[in-house]
């Protein structure tokens, strides 16, 4: 039996596309020029996976150490049963075709973070209804964020950060998307306040906000998430006071809601935060907190805590010496408050600090 593409089954146009990538791309590592050969089948290409009985290709993952550079061609986001395609870490190109030259209808996973894309995001993603993860963070895309992300019921992953959208009231869009683990939405001009639906998404994992202008409280259906391990709230316009309802969050590892405009007696935060036994990681600088730092507040944070950051709001007292109960802290800073008093041996002895 043959091993070249039938004109049958699709395989022939599969392999036009691969052709016409490799003939646009720059190859410095040469890893196409010497594995992207008419010697070898092209689906033991380097990257390439197919289907075993039809021979039609599945996969195209060449992610990161290929340093691809240049456009990629129309073709590629034609071939039919595609259901992986990774090509993040490179330097590709271009805008990405519109509906009429997208069709990848059992698409599952799209990956291309970190490139140099240009253009809207691909309208013809909305025709893929199997799409579990879709990951276009730190790219140039551009444009308003299209509503239809919404709809796509499998997804499970979204990275959209690092480009030019405007995202406005994307949350209350994606709120519905019940399956996602991962959110990232960060520099992503969001505007408006959290909705309250965010709580609905009960399997999130990872939460990514920062460094947009959204504003008003933060809702007490945060604590709804009890999945949630890594919430970044910084670099907002958020104010009031934080939810008692974090303290439900018991799966955080890492937590920062800084540069932002929240309140409220500190003591009473670090109570909500004694909860998260996981907690890594804590940032609420640059607030307007207040209060001094009770000993059997700040102490009974997680023993897990290695970064403590505190600076830049309104405290005021000595440091409590339970400081030192946190044994794995290796970062904390408090400058900025209004602290005084010398600072406690026991601190000074911690090995870790």
């Amino acid at each position: 039996m043959s091993s070249g593409p039938s004109r049958s089954n699709g395989s022939d146009t599969d392999l036009s596309a691969l052709l016409a990538f490799k003939a646009q791309l720059s190859d410095p590592n040469n890893i196409l020029a010497s594995n992207w050969t008419i010697g070898t089948p092209f689906c033991q290409w380097v990257g390439v996976s197919c289907s075993r009985r039809r021979q039609r290709i599945t996969a195209l993952q060449l992610p990161g150490v290929n340093y691809l550079t240049g456009p990629v061609p129309p073709a590629i986001f034609n071939m039919s049963s595609l259901t992986a395609f990774a090509l993040a870490i490179n330097s590709l190109t271009a805008p990405i075709p519109g509906n009429t030259s997208f069709s990848l209808p059992v698409l599952q996973w799209f990956s291309i973070s970190h490139n140099d894309f240009t253009g809207q995001i691909p309208p013809g993603l909305a025709g893929c209804p199997y799409l579990q993860l879709i990951s276009l963070s730190d790219n140039l895309f551009e444009g308003v964020f299209p509503p239809w992300l919404g709809k796509l019921a499998n997804l499970n992953y979204i990275s959209l950060g690092g480009n030019h959208l405007d995202g406005g009231l994307a949350l209350v869009a994606l709120s519905n998307l019940t399956m996602l683990r991962v959110l990232n939405l960060a520099t992503c001009n969001l505007t408006g306040a959290i909705p309250v639906d965010i709580g609905h998404l009960g399997q999130l994992s990872e939460l990514h906000l920062s460094m947009n202008q959204l504003t008003g409280p933060i809702p007490a259906s945060f604590g709804n998430l009890s999945a949630l391990t890594y919430l970044r709230l910084e670099q907002n316009l958020l104010d009031g006071s934080v939810p008692a309802a974090f303290g439900n969050m018991k799966s955080l590892t890492m937590l920062d809601i800084g540069l932002n405009r929240l309140a409220g007696e500190i003591n009473h935060l670090l109570s909500h935060l004694c909860n998260c036994r996981n907690l890594s990681s804590l940032g609420i600088y640059s607030n307007y907190f207040t209060g001094s730092l009770i000993g059997n507040r700040v102490g009974n944070l997680s023993s897990q805590l290695q970064r403590f950051f505190a600076d830049g709001n309104n405290l005021i007292g000595e440091l409590p010496a339970t400081i030192s109960n946190l044994t794995g802290l290796e970062e904390l800073n408090l400058l900025g408050n209004q602290l005084q008093g010398a600072i406690p041996e026991s601190i000074m002895m911690m090995n870790n600090l």
